[in-house]
């Protein structure tokens, strides 16, 4: 019984270790898209800042690229305009959204964001990764973006937005970015968003564009 008991052992430990070598074997180092800011006419007020693109986003070429993902529904109906119309709203917050708004394409979105002054980024340049989520990130290989640099080429940045919630808090912490002293978001997150945040997260926006 001892035996068997010491053989069951090495075999979860050779398990564990496989499991191991097979996701540090699956993990894909990704690089985000560029910045977005707003023309030299513009003075940027918000930094909108993600963690890293999805796979679909980065597959789109596109900032929350995901059809899934909330965010140009949340801006477009805050700032006048709706998705493309090839591309349909998350059925839990259709019914919530203003009805006859111009569709634009994602160029159009971009610029109608950043001639609002907006600027979008993430924390992360590039990353090692498998799949999609914050939590797998190998944070022991991952380079970031220089945050702080942007925030002082640009000091009329007063709100730093985190667009997908806790997760974008904690890399910037691992991140050890500087903000200085300006006022600081953790938004909930736009993928699966809940229609509760809709009107929370529309509202942040109103904010940050009635209030410069």
């Amino acid at each position: 019984r001892r035996k068997e008991s010491r053989d069951d052992r090495m075999a979860g430990k050779a398990a564990t270790s496989q499991a191991s070598a097979g996701k540090s074997a699956s993990l894909q180092t990704t690089t985000g898209h560029g910045i977005l800011l707003p023309p030299p006419d513009v003075i940027p007020h918000t930094l909108i800042l993600g963690t890293h693109p999805s796979v679909e986003s980065l597959s789109q070429a596109e900032y929350y690229g995901h059809r899934m993902n909330a965010f140009w529904w949340i801006a477009g109906a805050s700032l006048g305009f709706t998705r493309d119309q090839r591309l349909a709203p998350p059925a839990n917050i259709a019914p919530h959204l203003p009805a006859d708004l111009p569709p634009l394409r994602y160029k159009d979105q971009c610029d109608t964001l950043v001639n609002r002054g907006f600027v979008v980024w993430d924390v992360l340049h590039s990353c090692k990764r498998h799949g999609s989520l914050d939590s797998a990130i190998d944070t022991t290989d991952q380079q970031c973006n220089d945050i702080p640099e942007l925030l002082a080429r640009f000091p009329s940045i007063t709100r730093v937005c985190f667009s997908s919630g806790a997760s974008t808090a904690q890399s910037v912490r691992l991140a050890r970015a500087s903000f200085g002293v300006r006022l600081l978001y953790t938004l909930h997150s736009t993928v699966h968003v809940h229609v509760s945040h809709l009107s929370r997260s529309r509202a942040h926006v109103h904010t940050c564009t009635t209030s410069i």
